[in-house]
């Protein structure tokens, strides 16, 4: 349970159960909710995919993928998956993905296609899901229903974009 509570915080859950109670009763502002709710679920799907690029990018530049952490605080979970260890923390709101190279392919431009990686994923992602699905820029004012596909790509693009803004680790 703690797990779920920190990847999907309480709030999360009130703005969906919101969300369903005013579509049963006919309000207005039902899918505007439900809409929200399904953006910040996104969020944590979207900052593991953002790692996971890290990582493919800095394996196909020969790196050696190593670790993503998600979140700060205390630890939650460790496990592993393609020799990769994944670590969850508490306060799920972020993450870091960790690639060594061998002696010698450390240059700046593996460095460089390393740290593009998570921004280039979430824009290729969202491409992708705008090839497949279209996007409709108006889905969070819920006047055409709840549209997951318009949800998943401004959360790409936005997880992208705040990606590039330069800012200090602290992991």
């Amino acid at each position: 349970m703690k797990i779920l509570r920190s990847i999907f915080p309480v709030y999360y859950w009130l703005i969906l159960m919101v969300g369903v109670v005013f579509l049963f009763a006919n309000q207005p502002n039902a899918y505007i909710l439900l809409n929200l709710a399904a953006t910040l679920f996104f969020i944590k799907i979207v900052v593991v995919i953002h790692e996971i690029g890290h990582l493919l990018f800095g394996k196909l530049v020969g790196g050696n993928p190593k670790r993503i952490v998600l979140g700060k605080s205390h630890q939650l979970k460790r496990f592993s998956i393609l020799n990769v260890k994944i670590v969850l923390n508490k306060d799920f709101n972020g993450g870091f993905a960790f690639v060594t190279f061998p002696k010698g392919k450390k240059t700046k431009f593996n460095q460089f296609v390393l740290t593009s990686g998570g921004f280039l994923t979430n824009f290729l992602i969202a491409y992708l899901c705008f090839i497949i699905g279209g996007f409709n820029p108006l889905f969070l004012s819920g006047k055409y229903g709840l549209d997951f596909n318009s949800t998943f790509i401004i959360t790409n693009i936005l997880i992208g974009v705040f990606s590039l803004i330069p800012y200090y680790v602290d992991y």
